[in-house]
């Protein structure tokens, strides 16, 4: 185990981005080689000095629990809103909302951008994980598409998705997650069993993606999850990547 990466609870890894998250990077493969490895096992993993600050991510929590108690744009008593970016090489631009407000919406664009930033880094440093071009995953003229999801867990509503998946979201590469205090997550193991993952302060959670699963052949682990609220209800925030490059297989 390298210097980047270090056991949590439950066996979930913690990757430490550091100074990786600067492309061509003196460190960049080592990051990447320990990130290939949480993808192999577990398929999530815990994000340390991911470039997040800790205040846009509290405010975003904060907007997505005040979104559900906005009258004036229809989405009081919602369960799920959704925001949607296209993702080009060198810029993301805010393309849908449904069904925020344009308030909201202009309020979300800097959570997106960062989030989409973070994820297009993270896509580049799994690309070296499979010994391939740093920039594999992009495509020239082509856009990448994120979804941040918003989503109302409350007691009598869990929400339970198979690998990679969330509600109404197309197939994704990676999702990242804040999670809050209260914890709830779990992932799906092999046998059945599920396992629970314990908010860690100041990160994000990683997890592979169907897509990303598919294209590497089971190599890379998309685990089923699935979120309770046992105290209340529960505002979570999945932020789902898509590449810009159509996942296929990799050849035998």
């Amino acid at each position: 185990m390298s210097a980047f990466m270090s056991e949590a609870c439950c066996g979930i890894s913690v990757i430490d981005l550091g100074d990786a998250l600067v492309p061509g990077a003196a460190h960049a493969r080592e990051v990447a080689m320990d990130l290939g490895i949480a993808c192999e096992t577990v398929g999530v993993f815990h994000l340390a000095n991911h470039g997040m600050s800790g205040e846009t991510l509290h405010r975003q929590q904060h907007l997505a629990r005040a979104a559900f108690h906005d009258p004036s744009d229809g989405s009081a008593g919602r369960e799920h809103l959704r925001c949607i970016a296209s993702v080009g090489s060198t810029s993301s631009r805010l393309t849908g909302v449904e069904p925020l407000s344009p308030s909201v919406a202009a309020q979300s664009a800097p959570y997106m951008r960062g989030m989409c930033d973070l994820a297009q880094r993270l896509m580049q440093l799994i690309a070296l994980s499979l010994d391939l071009g740093e920039h594999h995953f992009e495509a020239k003229g082509a856009a990448a598409i994120a979804e941040l999801h918003m989503l109302r867990v409350t007691p009598d509503h869990a929400i339970a998705a198979p690998a990679g998946a969330a509600p109404e979201a197309g197939s994704s590469a990676i999702t990242i997650s804040v999670q809050d205090e209260q914890g709830g997550l779990e992932i799906g193991l092999d046998g059945g069993r599920w396992m629970p993952i314990e908010p860690r302060p100041g990160m994000l959670l990683v997890s592979v993606g169907d897509a990303l699963a598919r294209w590497t052949k089971g190599h890379y682990r998309a685990r089923p999850h699935r979120i309770q609220a046992q105290h209340g209800p529960r505002y979570v925030m999945p932020f789902q990547y898509r590449s810009a490059r159509a996942l296929r297989p990799l050849a035998a």
